[in-house]
């Protein structure tokens, strides 16, 4: 019998490669299919927003297939969002990816009748503090990062996790995914 090939490691965890589905309301991650792959924990920070922070980051080996940037895994109940997709060797792919959380989102609060729902990544951008007599205020800006799909109206509010913002800047020039600034001011 011949000897394996194990430059691409053990492929011995189960990843589910996560598909977008459009549903009557919005938008959903369902899972297209299984297979097995190596991963392994990045020691530095995956940078998958060019606009805000970035987060925990992943490498995964896996066997050839259909998979792009801004594809959604899940591991071990763990989404990790992916920002790259290189070839390994003939029959493997390098994969980095990032360890975030989905937040669940509904677009056009600010109407009488609510837009779609969507899954989307929401990462931190930053915080400014302004000091207004006779209390101070909270201007949080975040950035939410969603699959190309769905479009949010600059100027309209989100719901992001039951909590609303304004949708202020729109960041489109990646076709895998588009970043939004979003912000709400909240009393100290």
């Amino acid at each position: 019998m011949a000897e394996s090939n194990t430059a691409c490691g053990n492929l011995r965890e189960r990843v589910s490669v996560l598909k977008l589905e459009e549903t009557e309301t919005g938008y959903i991650w369902q899972a297209a299919r299984r297979v097995w792959a190596n991963v392994q924990p990045d020691r530095g920070v995956n940078l998958f927003s060019k606009a805000g922070t970035g987060a925990l980051g992943v490498e995964i080996v896996l066997r050839r297939q259909q998979l792009q940037k801004g594809a959604m895994l899940l591991w071990r109940g763990q989404y990790v969002y992916v920002s790259d997709v290189q070839p390994m060797d003939l029959g493997h792919l390098l994969v980095s990816g990032a360890l975030v959380r989905l937040s669940q989102c509904v677009a056009n609060v600010h109407k009488a009748q609510q837009g779609l729902t969507f899954p989307a990544v929401l990462t931190e951008k930053y915080v400014a503090h302004e000091q207004i007599d006779p209390y101070a205020v909270n201007i949080l800006t975040y950035v939410l990062v969603t699959p190309p799909e769905v479009k949010l109206q600059r100027g309209g509010l989100v719901q992001v996790d039951g909590t609303a913002y304004e949708v202020r800047l729109a960041h489109e020039l990646d076709p895998s995914k588009i970043e939004y600034e979003i912000v709400r001011k909240a009393d100290l």
